[in-house]
């Protein structure tokens, strides 16, 4: 009885497994014709002169995304003097890696560790200490944007 319900069992266990093994985690933005998208090259600025990153956690197939496409443009296009936005696209396993390294290079590998399978995720990282000041999902709303950004910025000493 144990062994029919073990036979029964397994080759759906195996195949969950197969299943998540081949499933696209991550990829890096590669979209260079962004202005404040990362592009694989690590921010060259002094630690003065940093902005705070807004990150965000993308995936194609993603509703909150798609969603919150309007909103991310308005970011890249309205806030690169305040910020540097970074896309982590979690579409695809092949990229992973790349998101990865990327994210390492710039300081942000914490973030992305922790929030890479949670899409629709915008973090806004102090400029400083690359800590999260908001952690945002789903929200279409400019304005909480700005006021993180704001508050995630670096002082004038």
């Amino acid at each position: 009885m144990i062994h029919r319900a073990i036979r029964r069992g397994l080759p759906l266990a195996l195949s969950l497994l197969l299943l998540a093994i081949s499933t696209p985690i991550a990829r890096a933005d590669d979209n260079p014709s962004a202005p404040s998208t990362h592009t694989g090259q690590p921010a060259a600025a002094p630690a003065a002169a940093r902005l705070p990153y807004v990150v965000m956690i993308h995936a194609d197939w993603c509703g909150t995304c798609k969603g919150l496409k309007p909103v991310w443009e308005r970011i890249q296009s309205d806030l690169t003097e305040q910020s540097t936005a970074l896309t982590f696209d979690v579409s695809d396993r092949p990229a992973y890696a790349e998101s990865a390294r990327a994210a390492r290079e710039l300081g942000v590998g914490e973030f992305f560790s922790e929030y890479r399978a949670k899409t629709g995720t915008i973090g806004i990282l102090a400029c400083d200490t690359q800590k999260p000041v908001a952690i945002l999902n789903g929200e279409r709303d400019f304005e909480t944007y700005r006021a993180a950004i704001e508050k995630a910025a670096c002082k004038a000493s």
